[in-house]
């Protein structure tokens, strides 16, 4: 895994790579259930635009009234990670399975 990271980081020319290879080790190392790997990462912040991105994902485990379930993950990591005034934060999404259901109004 640390050499796929490696790559990514150096393909993507991340600007704090250090940082960015520190911040994902430790993710990594904390939640063996994530993976990583480049993609797209779209915005529409001036018009749409798509850069690289190193992405890790998978499932982080969720406890909600003392059960555990495993959220589908997707986190995208931009070039300007860890700069949070250059829209550098990472951008998290949910990616549900086909067998997850969801009930409006249930908490």
């Amino acid at each position: 895994m640390e050499r796929q990271l490696n790559s990514i980081i150096n393909e993507i020319a991340y600007i704090h790579r250090d940082e960015v290879r520190s911040q994902v080790t430790e993710v990594l190392y904390k939640f063996t259930n994530l993976r990583i790997k480049k993609d797209e990462l779209y915005s529409s912040s001036n018009g749409w635009n798509s850069t690289q991105a190193l992405v890790m994902y998978g499932t982080l485990p969720m406890i909600h009234r003392n059960i555990t379930y495993n959220l589908p993950i997707e986190i995208f990591i931009n070039e300007y990670f860890p700069i949070y005034e250059n829209n550098g934060e990472p951008k998290i999404y949910t990616r549900p399975t086909r067998e997850m259901i969801g009930k409006c109004g249930v908490v």
